[in-house]
């Protein structure tokens, strides 16, 4: 059909892609004549059509279906790790109340007390080891969300993690946007993303030696309230960054790193309707985003949400 475009004239072309009796799809293209009829010429476009769209659609579907398996993997490890954990704490304890017992005797030698010692603080490690798995596999509990002030969130989760980055030379840095709409969310999932991401950005830092500030930004694009935690650190490894919120996927497996930090973040922002991804920082470091839909737009998703259910 003929398009007016001022004084030129264009022709739109629409070429069905699929041969069934029901077209989903079509590709449109534009002419600055009357395009050629032959039966040669429509043959080809008729094919160029489908390939463009066969590439999309495949493109597509493969970016859902890694977002599938990828939450799978999580829900499925968690719940092994978690039931793993659940096993390994009952002897832990036996483990750990025993050689507290024993470590209370004042006939022990200064060697044996010793040996008692490593032995309590290896169970502990262990403890703590269980804990942050249990803790991981059970990040989407049910908890009441409230509405929240996310600079007022940030502020407070830096108080927590901010005197042992600047006591080891990390500087933090906030860029906080003023007047953002809040969001709906649970304060404590919120403080541990805040302050899982910060201690990643500081302990990269410090561990490679390269860079010396992390910093917290917050703005609003259009209706979603953005967090970006950027370091000028070493960034991510490439053959990591697919996998980085991975269970057991780690940076720091040489320094004791469990792989489970960016795993957690992962299920708590996406517990409370949130999305997080990987950048590059203009510096080299990383830069992790993570994005909350604004209490309005949160609650209209609640309501279609249960609309569809009921």
């Amino acid at each position: 059909m003929p398009l007016s475009e001022g004084e030129a004239q264009k022709w739109l072309v629409a070429i069905p892609t699929s041969g069934s009796e029901k077209i989903t799809h079509c590709l449109l293209v534009a002419f600055d004549a009357e395009p050629p009829c032959d039966a040669e010429t429509l043959k080809s476009l008729l094919s160029l059509a489908r390939e463009l769209v066969a590439a999309w659609l495949t493109s597509e579907t493969s970016r859902h279906m890694e977002h599938l398996a990828r939450s799978f993997r999580i829900a499925t490890l968690g719940e092994l790790a978690a039931g793993i954990a659940h096993e390994i704490n009952n002897p832990l304890q036996v483990i750990m109340g025993n050689a507290e017992l024993l470590l209370d005797s004042a006939e022990l030698s200064e060697r044996m007390r010793e040996r008692l010692t490593d032995i309590l603080q290896a169970a502990e490690c262990i403890r703590d080891l269980t804990k942050a798995i249990i803790h991981f596999a059970d990040a989407r509990r049910a908890t009441e969300k409230e509405l929240l002030d996310i600079n007022q969130v940030v502020q407070e989760a830096v108080q927590l993690v901010a005197y042992s980055l600047v006591r080891n030379g990390v500087q933090v840095n906030l860029d906080l946007a003023p007047s953002l709409p809040p969001i709906l969310a649970q304060r404590g999932d919120l403080e541990e993303i805040i302050v899982q991401l910060m201690r990643n950005a500081g302990e990269a830092i410090v561990d490679s030696g390269k860079g010396s500030s992390v910093t917290l930004r917050t703005s609003l694009r259009g209706d979603q309230v953005r967090l970006e935690v950027e370091d000028d650190g070493p960034g991510i490894l490439p053959e990591l960054r697919d996998r980085i919120f991975d269970p057991f996927v780690t940076t720091k497996a040489a320094k004791g790193g469990t792989g489970l930090g960016l795993a957690i973040v992962h299920n708590l922002v996406t517990a409370n309707d949130g999305r997080i991804w990987l950048e590059d920082a203009p510096s080299g470091g990383a830069r992790f985003v993570v994005v909350f839909p604004s209490w309005q737009r949160a609650l209209s998703n609640s309501s279609e949400n249960s609309e569809q259910g009921g």
